[in-house]
């Protein structure tokens, strides 16, 4: 345990601090040690793989719309066409896009 009561405070930590940073490799290496990562980081990592042009985003996105679609309560056909547009442009450094899945993230 770490003295944050957390078995995996310490890489909670890296990751957050790579994410603030803009380091994709060390976000990656960070989440890869967690059990689970929230839609939210998941999506902030989806960010910089876009910005780097990571050859790993178009799979990584459709994973992250899967599970958009299977955490999020109530989502609707519509809500999921939005955020599947959003991942869409993001990939084409689509500022507003990063909005909106920003806030679809933290809507589960």
């Amino acid at each position: 345990m770490t003295s944050d009561g957390s078995r995996y405070g310490s890489a909670h930590r890296r990751l957050e601090r790579a994410l603030a940073d803009g380091d994709l490799g060390r976000a990656v290496s960070a989440s890869r040690e967690l059990p689970r990562v929230g839609l939210a980081d998941a999506a902030k990592i989806l960010f910089l793989m876009a910005r780097n042009r990571d050859r790993r985003y178009p799979r990584a996105a459709a994973r992250w719309l899967s599970r958009f679609a299977s955490e999020v309560r109530d989502v609707t056909p519509e809500q999921l066409a939005q955020v599947a547009d959003a991942l869409a442009d993001l990939e084409h450094a689509d500022p507003e896009a990063a909005e909106v899945l920003l806030a679809a993230a933290q809507a589960t």
